[in-house]
């Protein structure tokens, strides 16, 4: 790894041009792909101004003044990343440049939207939250349905009777703890399923609870701050939530179908004389 000057990417009428000179440095991966992308549109004449050595790489070209910074960055990642998707890091960033691209340089990967996620969370205040060591679940959830939230703190425990002092261990245990208790229904049934392939319970009780919003204020809070998500959801109910439900149908499956054992047998074997059927369907149309 070695440390770059680098600044904004701009798009003229021809091709993608360069601005350097950014007051902040940058650690980048020389051999990215998406660095390896961003030189290889700029055209012979602007290669030319890349000059790299042992302590830093300067680029030197004109800008195009006309560009926002916002716009800059959904040019550079246009070809793998939606203008919204990029939009979400910069605001979440608070609007910093060179935070978003050091995010979104490496793909953006898991590891540099939480980096990213926790280097944002560590400029806010911090909120004290007292929690009954023999009641945690109960307090963490009126803790994140109380109307007085802010979702932006990062939060310190404090265990009732305890000298304990958190430095970070005790909220991760505090959220492995009430995420846990979620999956395996521990007060409130709100998923069916296998354990690490679970989707939501539709019943009049978990629909007007209101706690699949709380669990999903408290996963986000939690990986906000380091810590660890909920990957417990069948593969259909996280593209439901990520892309809709034509995404979702493409990975249906019996597993999804939570209602008994024996009516899941007899889609199993429906679906299997369908396959059989089409397979032989298929074998005659090439014969």
């Amino acid at each position: 790894m070695q440390r770059y000057n680098y600044a904004f990417l701009y798009r003229s009428k021809d091709c993608p041009i360069i601005y350097v000179n950014s007051d902040d440095d940058v650690r980048i991966d020389p051999d990215l792909t998406a660095y390896t992308d961003v030189r290889s549109n700029v055209s012979d004449t602007l290669q030319c101004g890349f000059e790299q050595d042992d302590a830093a790489m300067t680029i030197g070209v004109e800008h195009d003044t006309a560009m926002t910074p916002l716009s800059s960055l959904v040019s550079m990642f246009e070809s793998r990343l939606s203008r919204k998707q990029v939009k979400a890091v910069y605001d979440t960033t608070g609007k910093s440049f060179d935070d978003s691209m050091e995010c979104l340089l490496p793909g953006p990967t898991s590891t540099s939207l939480t980096d990213m996620l926790s280097r944002r969370f560590s400029r806010f205040p911090v909120s004290k939250v007292n929690v009954d060591p023999d009641d945690i679940w109960q307090d963490m959830v009126v803790y994140y349905k109380s109307d007085n939230i802010d979702l932006v703190n990062k939060i310190r425990i404090r265990l009732q009777g305890r000298p304990v002092c958190d430095t970070g261990g005790v909220r991760k245990e505090m959220y492995t703890t009430v995420l846990n208790d979620f999956q395996v229904n521990a007060f409130v049934g709100l998923f069916d399923g296998a354990a690490h392939s679970l989707h939501p319970r539709c019943t009049a009780q978990s629909r007007s609870c209101g706690l699949y919003k709380v669990l999903g204020s408290i996963v986000g809070h939690s990986i906000s701050q380091d810590g660890i998500g909920f990957p417990c959801l069948s593969l259909t109910s996280y593209w439901y939530m990520a892309a809709g439900e034509d995404r979702a149908l493409e990975f249906a499956s019996v597993e999804d179908v939570y209602v008994g054992a024996d009516v899941s047998s007899i889609i199993s074997k429906v679906c299997c004389t369908l396959t059989i059927a089409l397979y032989i369907v298929c074998d005659k149309s090439k014969s």
